[in-house]
């Protein structure tokens, strides 16, 4: 567990350093993204060891918000069809293939990549720093999943229907991180862009920040175990 812990925590680690880099760039208008991706990580491990991290997450919390009102409003503008949505919320229908991978084999990698990643096992330690230990916070903890799931689900469902309501009848495929803050450009305009990149900027500095802190946990626990 403790090598597995290693190797994903940097592999996880590596991808958002790199997201942080490019979407710091967009933002500022300067730098090369591998610069805001070194000042970044030093500037977590500063706020980490000195245990201000959870300062930030008001900060992050209202970028998150403004992403996710932008992403479900512009989703639901773009006039998807509901009877064809109901059927595939809930009655598990599958649509006919177009492009390389069929829809089967694209859930079944996101079930994977979620609900097979190692991070699950870091959110105990997340509630035992939140202080939800016993049978009485049973309920807080069900909910606190359940909230975060629906949420995960719900701004998933939004991205993959502004891109097949309007990217797909442009054209335009998704290759980097620039071309996903499309979705929000074409339809907000000049916000559109600033608002993806503080979001994702959010997102992916305080799963950096998180991670370290959890997977920090993971490694220690496991060193204690083989030690006694």
């Amino acid at each position: 567990v403790g090598g597995i812990a290693i190797f994903f925590g940097h592999f996880y680690g590596s991808y958002m350093v790199k997201g942080l880099g490019e979407a710091s760039e967009q933002l500022a208008g300067f730098g090369a993204p591998w610069l805001w991706s070194v000042f970044w990580v030093t500037l977590a491990a500063v706020f980490i060891f000195r245990g201000a991290h959870r300062r930030l997450e008001v900060i992050f919390y209202a970028f998150l918000i403004i992403l996710s009102t932008s992403l479900i409003g512009v989703a639901v503008w773009s006039g998807p069809d509901p009877i064809a949505a109901a059927k595939g919320a809930f009655l598990f229908a599958v649509p006919e293939q177009s492009g390389s991978f069929g829809a089967l084999l694209v859930i079944t990698s996101l079930i994977g990549a979620v609900g097979g990643s190692i991070g699950n096992l870091l959110y105990p330690y997340f509630i035992q720093q939140k202080g939800w230990q016993g049978p009485r916070f049973r309920r807080m903890q069900l909910y606190d999943l359940a909230f975060g799931t629906a949420v995960l689900v719900i701004i998933n469902l939004s991205v993959w229907t502004i891109g097949a309501e309007l990217l797909h009848p442009r054209g335009i495929t998704i290759e980097s991180l620039n071309d996903l803050a499309n979705l929000l450009t074409l339809t907000l305009g000049t916000f559109g862009g600033p608002i993806f990149y503080l979001g994702v900027f959010a997102a992916l500095y305080s799963s950096v920040i998180g991670g370290a802190v959890g997977f920090g946990y993971l490694l220690s626990d496991v060193a204690h175990v083989c030690s006694s």
